[in-house]
């Protein structure tokens, strides 16, 4: 079976996630596989989204949104 994904912002800021490397969504659409295993999943389940080239994950932190627009790629591209 394969592993579920949850939505980022429905997590804690801090929780962290494997996303794709080349992921090029913003955190409001973001899902990812937290890392911490299933006691600390919030939400529901989502499948993950298809990965476009390499298959390599990296691992993001949610960031408080009080501070951060959701609106901001996941991999900010400076």
């Amino acid at each position: 079976m394969a592993d579920k994904g949850r939505k980022i912002t429905t997590g804690r800021p801090g929780d962290e996630y494997y996303v794709p490397k080349d992921y090029k969504g913003k955190w409001v659409n973001g899902i990812g596989l937290p890392v911490n295993g299933p006691q600390n999943w919030q939400g529901p389940a989502c499948d993950l989204p298809p990965s476009t080239g390499s298959s390599e994950s990296v691992k993001v932190t949610r960031p408080d949104f009080r501070k951060v627009s959701k609106d901001q790629p996941i991999h900010d591209q400076n």
